[in-house]
């Protein structure tokens, strides 16, 4: 049953069989109702019912919410939803990674059997840095797009289109593994649908309400980033036996794994915020003026100081693989 204008009064004075979380929220809600005299009180009600949940009653079946309002109101939707955009993440980076082992024997035409036959018009040491360069200009693109675009379509549509994409990325590069120059755009198609990782910080700042969870959830993405890249490269040496390639099908299992977790489970946020006591925080929601402007200088130096920063320890690689020294530990160690 849908909630009507008298219960929706009545929800205006807290009952005190709800739950403390819900009668503060309705609480809040009441005296910014009542700080706006100036608002028709019927459009007022209007709107509050289209954009935050309305109670007809205490039970359950007396609901009738979108799934952004289950997403305050239901605190196992909140946490499905939460870890769902987390193991996206993971997925996502693992299938990005996932071959990163293998570039080195990739790049020397006599390392390995699926080894590319010719990178001209790059020796070995260009080409094992210039094939992951591909992918990661696509993500560095893709990080500059994908958060503005999901706060036009939306979080999880974009969150859905980097998973598909990269399943398609997959697939794409497996097709294409016997030409260096081909897979190299495949890279770069990948790169560009792996832009998930500002979308899923952007609903964590839409879904939680306090400085300390919105610090402490920021960790945690992070983290799950991070624990991909480790998990990709942790497959793709495992399965080094099965084929340089053979790994792009684990990643494109778990990426398609992960889209139809994501498909069920994700909830758009939309306009609502959830309430304190459902993130986990019983403090009140900080309330931070925004900045107005953009500190030039400041933001100069930080792309200068991260740029060379790239710079020196990514330098590091192609010289750490230098023919002699791969060929060397591959030729004692290895075969």
């Amino acid at each position: 049953m849908v909630a009507t204008e008298e219960s929706w009064v009545e929800e205006d004075r807290p009952s005190n069989n709800r739950p403390k979380w819900k009668r503060r929220w309705i609480s809040r809600e009441a005296k910014r109702r009542n700080s706006l005299n100036s608002v028709d009180s019927t459009s007022w009600k209007d709107e509050v019912k289209k954009t935050y949940c309305c109670f007809a009653g205490d039970s359950k079946n007396d609901l009738e919410l979108a799934g952004y309002q289950e997403l305050v109101t239901n605190k196992a939707v909140f946490l499905w939803s939460v870890n769902s955009l987390r193991f996206a993440i993971f997925s996502d980076t693992l299938s990005s990674m996932i071959l990163y082992p293998n570039y080195a024997l990739m790049a020397d035409p006599n390392g390995h059997r699926d080894s590319f036959q010719s990178t001209t018009p790059f020796k070995f040491s260009s080409a094992t840095y210039f094939i992951p360069m591909t992918a990661l200009l696509g993500m560095a693109i893709a990080g500059t797009i994908t958060g503005r675009l999901s706060d036009k379509v939306g979080r999880k549509p974009v969150i859905l289109a980097c998973l598909a994409g990269s399943v398609f990325g997959s697939i794409i590069k497996w097709t294409l593994r016997r030409s260096f120059w081909g897979f190299c755009i495949a890279n770069f198609f990948n790169g560009l649908m792996s832009g998930s990782l500002p979308v899923a910080l952007a609903y964590v700042s839409d879904v939680f309400t306090s400085l300390r969870q919105k610090s402490k959830q920021f960790s945690v993405i992070v983290g799950f980033w991070v624990l991909g890249q480790s998990t990709g490269g942790i497959i793709g040496i495992l399965m080094e036996s099965r084929g340089l390639f053979a790994p792009l099908w684990a990643g494109a299992a778990i990426m398609v794994v992960a889209f139809l977790v994501n498909m069920k489970f994700l909830v758009e946020p939309g306009k609502i915020r959830v309430p304190a006591e459902i993130d986990g925080d019983e403090e009140e929601k900080d309330e931070l003026e925004l900045p107005t402007g953009v500190d030039t200088q400041t933001l100069v130096h930080i792309l200068i100081g991260a740029f060379l920063d790239i710079v020196g320890s990514k330098a590091l690689f192609p010289i750490c693989m230098a023919p002699f020294a791969f060929e060397t530990f591959y030729n004692d160690f290895i075969k």
